[in-house]
């Protein structure tokens, strides 16, 4: 079984390499956070210098890396998002495997995260939500695989240490890398509480320090500053600051954490003009999730929280991956923006999955699903990757989405 799991994921990375890399150098330009990210990723590669301290250094090194790798073009700024965002759809293959044992299972809801649109903008963009969403998944499937009863507890031990280090890794590239920790971390302190802390509080804690440190440590020296300790201290707080005070409350496309399980607002993250007499083409990407994921994974919600008050582990461990991504947000007095819904909605192919227990026809309809999905999203492709299309093209595919504006 390990070998065909083996060989499903080896063809889920190609497949998803494919789809994240075609036509990634388009647009040539940088586009939405890039113009931040990019620069501060140059600033790394030619100085070590790091001059964006509004999240931890992590995923900025890692595009310098992509730049250093592939060259500092289109397609060399953005290599790396495309392998970590296959990585991704990878990880949470695993995941659904080690949460259902089904391989055809698992594939589907590779097969929803591949073509949820969200993905698929982020990895074919140099921004650091990529990097944190795989190492976030790769966590979470380790954490699942070593929870199997198979599993001795020697494996055990190592799994969960090696999932702690993930996190450590998924919160050095955006704090919100975090919150699946304290879920991982719930379900295990009942067991082996001792093991639990040391997984799920220190390593990460550990992990986290440790990279900060090394890529702080190296952008001093490259200054002739000495490392501290209080420095890497000052460092949090900027960051923390950088979000309290970066945005102002209103901001024109931004839209409340309440609303985006609903998916009216996508938020534009370029657009380009030419005029054709009358007319005009534009090129345009949309941060988006497929309709058909958004609307099935908002409903298959309610079915997720019967089955938690039936008292089902499985379905309190999907759903609460969900909630603790997106609930957070609630507190957050400022600006906020669909894509700061991009981890939470990660987890509604799992919801999905989940919930389809509750049907007698199970493989049917997940099947009808997933091919609906691939509809949508072929449906949606030109508007998610940059297509030249006409002012008429672009409304007709916006018409799921009542509140965009372009």
């Amino acid at each position: 079984m390990y070998k065909k799991l083996g060989l499903l994921a080896a063809l889920t990375f190609i497949v998803s390499v494919g789809v994240f890399g075609f036509r990634v150098r388009f647009p040539a330009s940088l586009i939405f956070d890039e113009s931040y990210y990019v620069s501060a990723a140059r600033e790394v590669l030619k100085d070590g210098v790091n001059q964006n301290w509004s999240h931890p250094p992590l995923g900025k090194w890692l595009i310098s890396r992509s730049m250093a790798t592939f060259g500092q073009n289109p397609f060399g700024t953005r290599a790396f998002s495309v392998l970590f965002g296959a990585g991704a759809v990878v990880a949470i293959e695993l995941l659904a495997y080690f949460l259902y044992g089904d391989l055809w299972l698992a594939a589907a809801v590779a097969l929803l995260t591949l073509t949820n649109g969200m993905l698929f903008v982020m990895a074919r963009v140099a921004m650091l939500d990529v990097f944190m969403i795989f190492f976030m998944l790769a966590g979470l499937a380790v954490f699942a695989a070593a929870r199997r009863e198979t599993v001795s507890p020697r494996a055990r031990l190592l799994l969960f240490s090696v999932s702690g280090l993930c996190f450590g890794l998924a919160t050095e590239c955006k704090w919100i890398g975090i919150f699946p920790v304290f879920v991982c971390l719930a379900l295990s302190l009942k067991k082996n509480w001792r093991q639990a802390l040391v997984a799920f509080v220190a390593i990460p804690v550990v992990v986290y320090a440790s990279v900060f440190g090394i890529l702080l440590m190296h952008m001093h020296s490259s200054q002739g500053v000495a490392y501290s300790f209080s420095g890497e201290l000052l460092a949090q707080w900027d960051m923390l600051t950088a979000h309290l005070d970066r945005l102002p409350f209103y901001h024109a496309y931004a839209n409340s954490w309440i609303d985006w399980p609903l998916n009216s607002r996508p938020t534009l993250f370029s657009h380009t003009y030419a005029y054709f007499g009358e007319d005009w083409k534009s090129n345009v990407i949309f941060f988006l999730l497929n309709p058909v994921i958004a609307w099935t994974g908002f409903s298959a919600l309610f079915l997720i929280l019967w089955k938690i008050w039936r008292r089902d582990e499985r379905s309190l461990f999907v759903g609460s991956l969900f909630f603790i991504c997106w609930l957070p947000w609630a507190a957050l007095n400022r600006s906020t923006f669909l894509f700061y819904y991009f981890a939470a909605a990660s987890f509604l192919p799992l919801v999905i999955v989940d919930a389809s227990t509750l049907f007698p026809r199970r493989r049917q309809a997940v099947f009808c699903l997933v091919l609906l999905n691939v509809i949508f999203f072929i449906y949606l492709w030109p508007i998610l990757a940059s297509q030249s299309l006409f002012r008429s093209q672009i409304t007709s595919r916006l018409w799921l989405f009542p509140n965009a504006s372009f």
